[in-house]
């Protein structure tokens, strides 16, 4: 591609971004085009209630008239017709967060709950379409206590009974406590700001929980399913993932950044990182060869500039 002119890209990696990626052609549709899939009811769900636990920590001295306005605000921020449940996972999540270590407190006075990310990790030229790539680490960290001098990295979710918890269980070791954790370990000052919990970080004194809330039993429960503690030689492994993910993203951007690039190049082989496809919200477009039809089913998707930060 001769004399293409200079160009500059943002790329944003997260946990979600990188589970997409398992597919080139959905992380081709939804980072690259920013092709929104439609939200549904269980996403709305979970993001309620990641803010009911936020306000919990933030206002915890709050009446229990408050906590239920907390409670209805959050539902109706999210479009929430489950008040009932949402009230269940807010009595399981105001009792276990007694139990949680102590939250740290940032310098600003400021509990750190709900930590939004932006690290800038490193740019890549690529020469075959002229364009250097920004690499952004990006994330919401739910929690980060300390236990003594020990940083506490804790990640929460709703989940329905046993039906939900393997494979909950089976998403977080898969990549997101580890990256989130990584994370802190290598950009904690950045992530953090100066202070303790960023030292502890940076010397790896720290362990990381994933906690699940239930809320269709009898009596709601916040309980710990997933410890992890690493050793340093980890974080290089997850170092190398996280840069495995970025060579990806980079070739599929550049399907995009070329004199021909469009929508219809993405990868359409039917098969993932882990074999055979498992299809996905995409699948009337992944399915559809002809061009016309494809680009019908796609163009009905809202559009926006694939951000992690304003998931929830």
């Amino acid at each position: 591609m001769p004399n293409l002119p200079p160009k500059e890209q943002d790329i944003y990696l997260d946990n979600s971004a990188m589970s997409t990626n398992d597919c080139a052609r959905k992380y081709q549709l939804v980072c690259c085009y920013g092709v929104r899939p439609p939200s549904n009811a269980d996403s709305q769900f979970g993001s309620a209630a990641h803010r009911v636990m936020e306000h919990f920590v933030l206002e915890p001295s709050a009446s229990l008239e408050r906590k239920m306005e907390i409670v209805v605000e959050s539902a109706n921020k999210y479009e929430v017709n489950a008040i009932l449940k949402l009230q269940k996972v807010a009595m399981a999540g105001d009792m276990a967060l007694k139990k949680l270590p102590k939250v740290v407190m940032s310098q600003a006075g400021r509990p750190y709950v709900e930590i939004k990310f932006k690290v800038h990790y490193k740019d890549i030229h690529s020469p075959l379409t002229n364009t250097t790539y920004h690499i952004w680490l990006v994330g919401t960290i739910d929690y980060i206590g300390h236990d003594g001098n020990q940083v506490v990295l804790v990640d929460y979710k709703t989940y329905a009974g046993k039906m939900a918890s393997e494979k909950l269980q089976e998403y977080a070791l898969k990549m997101q406590l580890p990256f989130y954790s990584w994370i802190l370990y290598k950009f904690g000052d950045r992530v953090l700001g100066p202070g303790i919990a960023a030292q502890s970080a940076a010397l790896n004194n720290m362990r990381a929980h994933y906690y699940l809330i239930s809320h269709n039993e009898p009596v709601p429960t916040f309980r710990l399913s997933i410890g992890h503690t690493y050793k340093d030689t980890y974080f290089e492994e997850v170092e190398r993932v996280v840069n495995d993910h970025i060579e990806d993203m980079v070739q599929v951007w550049d399907l995009g950044n070329g004199e021909e690039g469009d929508i219809h190049q993405a990868i359409k082989n039917g098969f993932t990182r882990e074999g055979a496809c498992k299809y996905c919200y995409f699948k009337p477009a992944c399915v559809t060869r002809d061009d016309v039809k494809e680009r019908a089913f796609v163009e009905r998707m809202a559009r926006s500039p694939y951000d992690p930060l304003n998931f929830r």
